[in-house]
């Protein structure tokens, strides 16, 4: 665990955006990286609290694991949302699942979201609360 955190914080340097989301100013690169990070922030914290995901991407921010690696800044004005909840054994198409979204789309009606095996694209989806509807 302590390589895997290391190395995912050596990764963090190089990649990390820091601030808070600007998608207008916000490379499309930018906003996948920081879904990637908080995808692997939320697969370390499931580690630690017995496979379950967190409730909120907040609570990334008070799991010891996860807080060093993850910026504060990121998650001051509530730009992401968890869009499924329990453990990750509960669902059946982790690749087709969403986990983590941007809650607003950016200026083409878009979203950065995190898979829950831990990719990210960005994409069109048609409401917030589905954990994977892909237009």
């Amino acid at each position: 665990m302590k390589i895997l955190k290391t190395i995912t914080f050596l990764l963090v340097l190089i990649i990390a955006t820091g601030g808070t989301v600007n998608k207008s100013k916000m490379s499309k690169k930018d906003r996948l990286d920081r879904m990637k990070i908080l995808g692997l922030a939320c697969h370390i914290y499931s580690t630690a609290h017995n496979m379950l995901l967190p409730t909120k991407v907040k609570d990334l921010i008070d799991n010891p694991e996860g807080s060093t690696f993850i910026d504060p800044k990121w998650l001051e004005k509530d730009e992401y949302i968890m869009l499924i909840k329990g453990k990750k054994s509960d669902y059946k198409d982790p690749n087709k699942t969403i986990m983590i979204s941007e809650k607003q789309a950016d200026k083409d009606g878009k979203y950065a979201v995190c898979f829950l095996d831990g990719h990210a694209k960005i994409i069109k989806r048609k409401n917030t609360k589905a954990k994977d509807e892909l237009k």
